[in-house]
């Protein structure tokens, strides 16, 4: 395993998608928990599992390509078909665990209630965690919720050059831009491909932030947007 400064909170990442691969932990190579959030078993294999595996290798990989932070613990909230209920206890459960960083590579066109009051609570609190989520590849439909929800950090990607891709959503402005536009990322323990988009830009986002915390965990979190 690749060595790493994590000690304490500043090294506890969640991420929240419909599913993860069973060989999560040996894709990464490092501490990691899963728990299934939907109300019905989530399959963890195939397509279906893939996205949520390119995201958490791209924050803690250990196995090329490498993520931002190998050996930062890693919890894992499986929500299905993504329904509110299921995202806000996913919340509130990596909120418990003190996660420092949470990324929401995912979205839909309408806020959630229950996923709107869960976000407020992880917020509100004294030391709130980072939240990064995705802002959409929906253009020229408006950004996605809950990127576009108070206190969270919008990504959007662009080209090498910061270009916005094609498809990335505009509107609101998003609090961050990520090239994004073929980045290789490690599907399963034995499937690598290349990903683009607003997801795998809120990881790298999220990456960054996560290492930042590592070096120095007593920085302050600066507002979105600056």
């Amino acid at each position: 395993m690749i060595s790493s400064p994590c000690t304490a909170r500043a090294c506890v990442v969640g991420v929240v998608d419909a599913a993860f691969t069973v060989d999560l932990a040996e894709a990464l190579v490092g501490p990691v928990c899963v728990r299934d959030f939907a109300p019905l078993p989530t399959p963890r294999v195939g397509p279906a599992a893939w996205h949520g595996t390119a995201v958490a290798c791209a924050l803690v990989g250990a196995r090329w390509p490498v993520g931002a932070l190998p050996g930062a613990t890693l919890f894992c909230a499986m929500t299905g078909a993504m329904d509110g209920a299921s995202v806000a206890a996913a919340l509130r459960w990596l909120g418990a665990n003190n996660a420092a960083v949470i990324v929401l590579p995912f979205g839909a066109s309408e806020p959630d209630p229950e996923v709107e009051a869960a976000l407020a609570e992880l917020l509100a609190r004294p030391s709130p965690p980072l939240v990064f989520a995705a802002l959409g590849n929906v253009f020229p439909a408006a950004g996605l919720y809950p990127a576009r929800s108070p206190g969270v950090r919008a990504v959007a990607a662009s080209d090498a050059a910061g270009r916005l891709l094609d498809d990335a959503a505009r509107t609101p402005a998003p609090d961050l831009v990520v090239p994004a536009a073929r980045v290789p990322v490690r599907l399963d323990a034995a499937r690598v491909a290349t990903m683009c988009g607003s997801s795998i830009a809120c990881a790298l986002a999220a990456g960054a932030a996560l290492r930042r915390l590592a070096a120095d965990p007593f920085h302050a979190h600066p507002s979105p947007g600056t």
